[in-house]
């Protein structure tokens, strides 16, 4: 994971997240993965097809095989298609976009959940989720944070992320991100405590799927 998100980036999310804290009622949560899922269901499905499609293109080429030839190159093309596929990030690529934003979606609620991000005392906290091979980018808030922001608001941050993503690298964006969230909650909600609880984690969670 280090190779996208470096030690020093982690380290300035840790200080941000405690100055936005420190300044507002506010709790937030940075999440990242490398991959939502290893989509070996698609995987295994574009094998499948490719391997429908040898029979065609033997009988196109003229070529002469018999049955038990057929045979097994349909199955080292199914092997083949599946081998690298499975190792190779081009998956990500050819794989519908509806297929893995449902996956990171899934991800990201749980991990919502899991860290209990609608649990805080207050219920204004809130979770930045980015799994890197997918490019995906979720912010959950919980009510009163989502009382407060626009869906305009929250289009902006996945539009600003993706922009700056491609120009100027995951590291740059996911500072870029954290902040502008973070402006937000330090404008609409102002610390109102000399006296409060870090109730989660400042650190960048990073997890395997």
């Amino acid at each position: 994971m280090d190779k996208y998100i470096n030690e020093d980036t982690k380290n300035k999310i840790k200080d941000m997240i405690g100055e936005i804290e420190s300044k507002s009622d506010a709790e937030v949560a940075v999440v990242v993965t490398d991959s939502c899922d290893r989509y070996r269901y698609s995987i295994f499905l574009y094998a499948f097809l490719a391997t429908l499609i040898v029979p065609f293109l033997i009988k196109l080429s003229g070529i002469n095989f018999a049955q038990n030839g057929t045979f097994a190159l349909m199955m080292a093309t199914f092997l083949f298609v599946t081998v690298s596929l499975e190792y190779s990030e081009f998956k990500y690529k050819i794989i519908p976009k509806k297929v893995k934003i449902d996956r990171c979606e899934s991800v990201a609620f749980k991990q919502f959940e899991k860290l209990g991000i609608n649990k805080t005392t207050n219920h204004k906290a809130l979770l930045i989720f980015v799994s890197i091979k997918e490019r995906y980018i979720r912010v959950l808030a919980d009510k009163n944070i989502n009382d407060k922001a626009s869906q305009d608001f929250w289009n902006e941050i996945v539009h600003d992320f993706s922009k700056l993503t491609k120009e100027q690298g995951i590291n740059s964006a996911l500072l870029s991100i954290v902040k502008k969230c973070g402006d937000f909650l330090e404008k609409n909600f102002p610390r109102s405590s000399k006296i409060k609880d870090n109730e989660l984690s400042n650190e960048v969670l990073e997890i395997k799927t």
